[in-house]
């Protein structure tokens, strides 16, 4: 059998053969880490709008949270923003790592519909079936009976009184039960 190299095997040149195929072996791997490095580059380059714009929503996320510290722990606002900066470091380190390292941790074992889910999966499947028909419902609820008919006329421009109508009563009893059913069947499924 003859190698890459156009040699017959002989011990003579076996060594040499070996390695001038460990030497084109680096060869095409420093190749493939200059492209890697390059397809990084590349992609950094072209996403920094896109960082920035998933960066400026988070600072507002963070804003009550820092405000809440800073009027009941007594914090100064920069301590506030450390520690909320940290904490969301933190629990943002679980998501990474659950496509690395933490790829077969499943925290919730004992509850068997939860039990296949690592530490991203959880966050993602509380935040979709949980967090967010939850927020909808209290906002609807909200809406519906404690602004009711206080809600300012310039809000609703537009609407005839029955739409008006209308309006209040699907915030009132519609929406909340039609947001009801998307959770339940969200923990059913």
């Amino acid at each position: 059998m003859r190698c890459p190299f156009q040699c017959h095997h002989r011990e003579h040149c076996r060594e040499a053969c070996r390695t001038d195929r460990h030497r084109l072996a680096r060869a095409q791997t420093a190749r493939k880490g200059y492209q890697l490095v390059a397809a990084h580059r590349c992609f950094f380059a072209r996403s920094r709008p896109t960082a920035l714009a998933a960066f400026t929503p988070s600072v507002g996320m963070m804003e009550p949270w820092v405000a809440w510290l800073s009027e009941r722990a007594g914090l100064t606002r920069r301590t506030a923003a450390v520690i909320c900066l940290a904490a969301g470091w933190l629990l943002g380190q679980g998501s990474v790592l659950a496509f690395g390292r933490a790829a077969h941790w499943h925290p919730l074992r004992g509850i068997a519909h939860l039990a296949g889910l690592n530490f991203f999966g959880l966050v993602e499947f509380l935040s979709a079936n949980l967090l967010m028909p939850l927020s909808a419902l209290l906002v609807s609820v909200f809406l519906g009976w404690r602004m009711g008919r206080r809600m300012p006329a310039s809000e609703l421009s537009g609407l005839s009184p029955t739409s008006q109508r209308i309006l209040l009563l699907a915030l009132r009893y519609v929406c909340p039960v039609g947001i009801v059913i998307v959770l339940i069947a969200g923990f059913g499924a």
